[in-house]
């Protein structure tokens, strides 16, 4: 018998890309993970993790357990409408339902649940902690370069591009705070990308293509139902072009698709549970492109991005298949910044932050065309390597590209403030503040203001206690066994059938309704405890409007924290403050 020996070409045809592959990981791995869990989770964590232990405990996530009550955190937003009820969980299940936080037995519909899945499973399996919690969802993150770079490997042989584009990706500060959050936003940025990849596959007419295009969509949907239409949409829209000759497949494969969400599109009741508006189109539209344009992708970029594809393409040096990956990606990203707009109640930057792969890939691909045009198409791989990273590194370090979009698009969110609303200085900076942001999150500089809570109150709480709070309460329920009251929702704040809460936390200068916080503080008397703990806006959150990162070195207010006593021990009344009911609480007297 003869023995045939592999050529050393297809050797090196398999250990160099899985090579690659391992040094993608270990560059992003220590951005993901170092520190993981120095900071405890904040309120939108909190929900995910604690919604994930009641899906694996009861089988459904149930927005109340008994105890505690988990509602989407927005204020009643007409002057005419009436707060949540305070007085018992009864009335306020009822209230929640009604505007429609959960359904009817509390099973919560706010969120799909894949990423309830990810959280349950590993808090279930690692036990309850904050690492656990954060584990699954780093682990996302870590795929999305992996299985970025090998896509783009199979359809770029261009070295400089793929360093460009990592470059880009990890050095997106926004895009790594979220990939490190227990939140949807690591799954949904690379499920995003997996429906993308699976539907070229498929419109290539290659190997189980509509299968992986099925199984990856529906996943997307399961881990975040809003980014799933404008993505699926503009795929389909492609599809009606692409598919010439093959329609009936597309249809099939779109119709399959749609059954599988279409009873879960009615459990979750989307139809009919459009959340309130928090801000005017016009104004959330703007500040829908000034993220994109600032954290994102330059929008100046595509006044160079559109004639240098034209370029290569006259020259032969891209191929058809290699522009339509380009193109495609950033029609998926026209139908992302469109659509968000128009269904979401407030442009924060997470409703855009899972098109970022796909976004610095483009951005990787006007860096490399951009060098090439410097240097010649013909150059070494070394000469347009050192020549392509220092032109990413400007758009990481800097704001040099998106500044001239910025000024214009800041004046007009200046004009669509409300008239009550202080100006804001339009910031002319060149470099990227939020590098530092970065940089104390991994180092873990600052005050974690959930922990130091969390840590103070812990080993004095009994079995039985009850906590009141004003301001993010879903921190406690997972940190802690004590029955939570208050919050955002104001649950429970005035159940006269309840016992005293052991204690209260409040945190000055809050907007929400403070009158019954302070007609339940009035009923008991309190000792104020001596602690300062600092009153971070939401903690740990990795929004560029709110991360902490903007506040550090600013004078921030302290929590006001009161222990139940008796007069006996020295409890006092409780005395409102003589201001608005959103100023500073006084101490007991």
């Amino acid at each position: 018998m003869m023995t045939g020996t592999v050529p050393p070409t297809s050797i090196r045809q398999r250990v160099v890309p899985a090579a690659q592959l391992l040094l993608v990981a270990l560059v992003a791995a220590p951005l993901l993970f170092w520190n993981l869990a120095a900071r405890y989770l904040w309120q939108d964590e909190a929900a995910t993790a604690v919604l994930g232990q009641r899906l694996f405990e009861y089988g459904r996530p149930y927005s109340y357990d008994g105890r505690n009550l988990i509602t989407m955190d927005y204020p009643p937003l007409d002057e005419d409408e009436a707060p949540p009820p305070s007085d018992s969980a009864a009335s306020a299940i009822d209230y929640f339902v009604r505007r429609g936080d959960f359904r009817a037995d509390t099973t919560w519909i706010g969120q799909p649940w894949g990423q309830m899945v990810l959280a349950g499973l590993s808090t279930t399996v690692l036990g309850k902690s904050t690492l656990a919690a954060r584990l699954p969802f780093a682990l996302c993150g870590l795929l999305v370069p992996i299985v970025l770079w090998d896509a783009v490997r199979r359809r770029f042989p261009d070295v400089a591009l793929r360093a460009a584009m990592l470059l880009l990706l990890l050095g997106n500060v926004f895009w790594v705070l979220h990939m490190r959050q227990c939140r949807y936003y690591a799954p949904a940025s690379l499920l995003l990308l997996c429906t993308f990849l699976a539907y070229l596959r498929w419109s290539e007419a290659r190997r189980c293509g509509s299968l992986l295009f099925v199984v990856a969509g529906f996943s997307l949907f399961q881990c975040d139902f809003g980014t799933f239409w404008p993505v699926v949409g503009a795929l389909a829209l492609d599809g009606a072009w692409t598919f010439r000759g093959r329609r009936r497949e597309l249809a099939l494969g779109l119709t399959v698709l749609a059954c599988l969400v279409a009873p879960w599109v009615w459990y979750y009741q989307l139809f009919g549970r459009l959340k309130p508006r928090l801000a005017e189109f016009w104004a959330s539209f703007i500040a829908t492109i000034y993220n994109l344009n600032e954290y994102q992708f330059p929008l100046l970029a595509v006044g160079v991005l559109v004639p240098l594809i034209v370029h290569r393409r006259a020259k032969g040096f891209d191929t058809p298949r290699q522009t339509r990956f380009i193109l495609l990606a950033l029609g998926v990203g026209v139908a992302v910044m469109i659509w968000m707009p128009l269904v979401t109640p407030f442009p924060f930057y997470r409703y855009l932050v899972a098109m970022t792969p796909l976004s610095c890939f483009i951005l990787g691909y006007l860096c490399a065309g951009v060098a090439d045009l410097i240097f010649g198409e013909q150059a070494s791989l070394d000469l347009r390597v050192a020549a392509v990273l220092p032109i990413a590194g400007l758009l990481v370090c800097t704001r040099v590209v998106p500044l001239p979009v910025d000024i214009p698009l800041q004046t007009l969110l200046q004009w669509s403030r409300e008239d009550d609303e202080p100006p804001q200085s339009i910031s002319l900076a060149l470099f990227r503040p939020e590098l530092f942001g970065l940089y104390i999150d991994l180092v873990d500089i600052g005050s974690d203001p959930n922990r130091d809570l969390i840590e103070y109150l812990r080993p004095r709480l009994r079995p039985g206690d009850a906590v009141l709070i004003n301001y993010e309460d879903i921190p406690l329920m997972f940190y802690t066994d004590a029955e939570i009251r208050g919050g955002i929702p104001a649950f429970r704040v005035e159940d006269r059938a309840a016992p005293q809460p052991r204690f209260a936390i409040l945190r000055p200068q809050l907007t929400n309704q403070m009158q019954p916080f302070y007609r339940e503080l009035e009923r008991h008397t309190w000792k104020r405890v001596a602690v300062e703990i600092q009153a971070w806006p939401w903690g740990n959150i990795p929004d560029p409007l709110y991360h902490r990162g903007r506040y550090l070195g600013t004078n921030v207010s302290h929590l006001d924290i009161f222990e139940a006593a008796s007069p006996s021990a020295g409890g006092l009344p409780f005395v409102r403050p003589a201001d608005e009911p959103d100023d500073k609480v006084s101490s007991p007297r």
